[in-house]
């Protein structure tokens, strides 16, 4: 599904996660089970902070109602490190426009000083644009996250969070799209904020996606720090 990780100890973190996405997947309902799923698998080049990476991402979604799913897997290789996430997002439609929501990640992350997180986090969304042209949807969440920091002197943290998160996409052509994604997570110690916007053109079963991301992340005690991520990649649908 994406490479072997083989840095030490964070190894070990990846098991229980991916064994507890395995598991979710597998306890879905007959007839969930039974939806079509679409996904793909991509790879290429990544210029993080200046430093050529490598970047492989795989998705899977079922956008089945009132119930769908959507699980990622994401590895980017920068300067001999590993960052990865995982995550599942399950959705409950209780309109044509709302919903509630469940998030569960998992990452690692060295460049930002993140050793290992967790988060699990519910809350509502919105669709307010969904049409053939344009998606545009809001979320608002609170959860709990545990944070593993890898710079020293940090001790490790378990604190309640809030989140906000909009989302935008324009069908440009019939292969082309643009996509806007902005978040910001806010708890005690620690606040984050990021933006990407990226456009994909799509082939049918291949696509080429070209990417920007900026994080910028205050810790308690650190001074801030902005990431930023240039992306190119070739997806292959499932």
């Amino acid at each position: 599904m994406y490479p072997e990780f083989t840095g030490g100890s964070e190894r070990h973190g990846v098991v229980p996660v991916a064994s507890a996405l395995t598991l979710a997947v597998a306890m879905l309902s007959p007839s969930v089970a039974k939806a079509e799923w679409s996904g793909g698998l991509s790879g290429g080049a990544v210029i993080r902070d200046g430093a050529q990476s490598n970047r492989i991402r795989l998705s899977l979604s079922n956008d089945t109602r009132p119930l769908s799913h959507h699980i990622y897997a994401d590895w980017i290789q920068s300067r001999g490190e590993d960052s990865y996430e995982l995550g599942y997002r399950p959705r409950y439609w209780v309109t044509e426009k709302l919903y509630g929501l469940v998030d569960l990640s998992f990452r690692t992350d060295p460049v930002i000083n993140i050793n290992r997180e967790t988060t699990e986090a519910i809350g509502v969304g919105y669709q307010f644009l969904g049409n053939s042209q344009q998606s545009a949807v809001a979320e608002v969440a609170v959860g709990a996250r545990q944070i593993t920091f890898s710079a020293p002197g940090l001790e490790d943290l378990s604190q309640p969070f809030a989140r906000l998160r909009g989302n935008y996409t324009h069908v440009l052509t019939d292969i082309a799209r643009f996509r806007l994604d902005l978040a910001t997570i806010v708890s005690e110690d620690v606040q984050e904020t990021s933006a990407e916007v990226g456009a994909t053109v799509d082939f049918g079963t291949f696509a080429v996606n070209v990417g920007y991301r900026i994080i910028e992340q205050r810790i308690e005690g650190l001074p801030t720090i902005s990431d930023d991520t240039v992306t190119l990649s070739f997806s292959y649908g499932l």
